[in-house]
C-alpha cells in the first residue's frame, strides 16, 4: 500500500545535526507560498539594489518584510501568500552570514518554462512573489 501525504502537512526540515538549534531548524524550513497549490493570480516585483547597499541587511529586512505582510494578509482574512526569493549577488551574501548548521546550495537559475508559463531571469536581487485565490486578495 502507498502513503499519500496531504498537501496541507507543515513541510519537514532537511536532515541536520542533531544539536542543531531550533532557530536553524526552522529556517531549513520552505516557506508556505513554495509548497502550496499553484493559484490561479500571482503578482510578482523584482527588486534590483544599489551596489553601494549592505547586502545582508537588505536580505534580512526583505524577509521580515515579507513575514509581516503575509501576516497583515492573515489579519485582513486575506487567502495570500508571500514568498521571498534572492538573487545570486544577494544569495552569495548571504550564505556567508548563515550560522553553522544551515544546508547551501549553490544558486544559478536559468529561465524556466512550462505548460503553466514561464519565469524568465530577471537579474534582479529580490523577488516577492504574492498568490491567491483572487486578484482582490492580493491587496491590503
Amino acid at each position: 500500500a502507498t502513503t499519500k501525504t496531504s498537501e496541507a502537512e507543515s513541510p519537514k526540515a532537511p536532515a541536520l545535526d542533531p544539536e542543531t538549534s531550533p532557530d536553524v531548524r526552522k529556517a531549513c524550513l520552505p516557506q508556505p507560498g513554495v509548497v502550496s497549490p499553484v493559484q490561479p493570480v500571482a503578482l510578482f516585483l523584482t527588486v534590483h539594489l544599489e551596489r553601494k547597499c549592505d547586502l545582508a541587511q537588505c536580505a534580512v529586512r526583505a524577509a521580515r518584510s515579507a513575514a509581516t505582510l503575509e501576516r497583515r494578509f492573515r489579519a485582513a482574512g486575506s487567502s495570500a501568500e508571500v514568498t521571498v526569493g534572492f538573487g545570486e549577488r544577494l544569495w552569495s551574501a548571504v550564505q556567508a552570514n548563515l550560522p553553522a548548521g544551515i544546508p547551501v546550495h549553490p544558486f544559478h537559475l536559468d529561465n524556466i518554462k512550462s505548460e503553466a508559463g514561464s519565469l524568465p531571469t530577471t537579474g534582479g536581487d529580490i523577488f516577492l512573489h504574492v498568490k491567491a485565490d483572487r486578484r482582490s486578495a492580493c491587496f491590503l
